[in-house]
């Protein structure tokens, strides 16, 4: 069961035995199922690991801050999670659980990954008082790993089927009759912006997993402690996509300092504008001090000042 917790019914009842049972067997098969997830594969690092997909481009996507709510937002991404969940919830049900790992196909070891994530990341939140520190560095190191060898996977995937890609960019243009671009190196730039833009969005949504699996205030020591270990832009990244989600504050001055060191990365740095711009919509925050992250992380601000009047209307209404 430990092993195929891509299955929703077996997830499910992992889940229930960890709440259940402190048996540390239980903990240690799902750790280890987690360790054969895209085994082989080295973590991604963000750094000379994406250096095909920095090469892609040398233009950082226009980012815009939006006219929205904070709970209009709020609200767009739990819907948005939810039908995530749903999406999820279809593949593993229609997943074969006579299959050991090794023959599981791409998708399927990505939803595994991500299963064993939550699973772990539930583990160590439960537990946070009662499990030793070196038990829990290990509980969240193995989450963050298994995410990263995932991803890393999913770079090899890109790479490696890139004249293909460019291929099926080629033919959906010709069927929408886009001449404007027809030309072979115009099309060449423009699945070149295309695949980048798509890996930017992964990468940021692998990030994003990681802190919304594990991250929590209570287990900021034992994540502390992992993560330093580390000491890569990945890591880095987790670090500030944690912080954004659970400590309130914009930390400032740690994210323009990361976005100093990895100005050159386009890749990490488009990610690290995203989790600064996802903050932005999920919490409230000043009108100055918006502007302020805005002018660090290049995001062009669409008429801010008419969320802050929105926003003290509903406080007052």
């Amino acid at each position: 069961m430990a092993s195929h917790p891509h299955v929703s019914t077996y997830a499910n009842v992992l889940i229930l035995l960890t709440y259940l049972s402190k048996e540390p067997y239980i903990v240690d098969s799902i750790l280890a199922t987690a360790e054969k997830v895209f085994d082989g594969i080295p973590e991604a690092r963000l750094e000379e690991d994406i250096a095909f997909f920095n090469s892609l481009t040398t233009i950082i996507p226009e980012l815009v801050l939006e006219s929205i709510k904070t709970d209009e937002a709020r609200e767009s991404a739990l819907k948005a999670e939810d039908r995530s969940l749903a999406n999820a919830g279809t593949i593993a049900a229609i997943v074969d659980d006579t299959k050991e790992i090794y023959e599981l196909d791409f998708i399927a070891k990505i939803n595994l990954a991500f299963k064993l994530t939550e699973i772990l990341g539930q583990i160590a939140k439960s537990y946070y008082g009662s499990t030793k520190h070196e038990r829990k560095v290990k509980i969240i190191g193995e989450a963050c790993e298994s995410i990263l060898r995932t991803l890393t996977a999913f770079f090899n995937f890109v790479q490696d089927n890139k004249e293909q890609l460019v291929s099926e960019v080629v033919e959906i243009l010709k069927q929408h009759n886009m001449a404007d671009i027809a030309e072979r190196e115009r099309i060449i730039g423009f699945t070149k912006s295309f695949i980048f833009q798509v890996s930017g969005a992964v990468t940021y949504g692998f990030i994003r997993k990681v802190s919304r699996f594990i991250g929590s205030k209570t287990l900021s020591p034992s994540i502390r402690e992992f993560l330093d270990g580390k000491n890569t832009v990945a890591a880095k990244l987790i670090d500030k996509a944690i912080k954004l989600d659970y400590f309130g504050e914009f930390p400032f001055t740690e994210l323009t300092k990361l976005g100093r060191e990895i100005e050159h990365n386009t890749l990490a740095f488009t990610v690290l504008r995203s989790l600064a711009i996802n903050h932005l919509y999920m919490f409230e925050v000043g009108y100055r001090n918006r502007q302020r992250i805005c002018q660090a992380f290049a995001i062009r601000m669409a008429d801010v000042r008419k969320i802050d009047f929105l926003s003290r209307e509903r406080k007052t209404g």
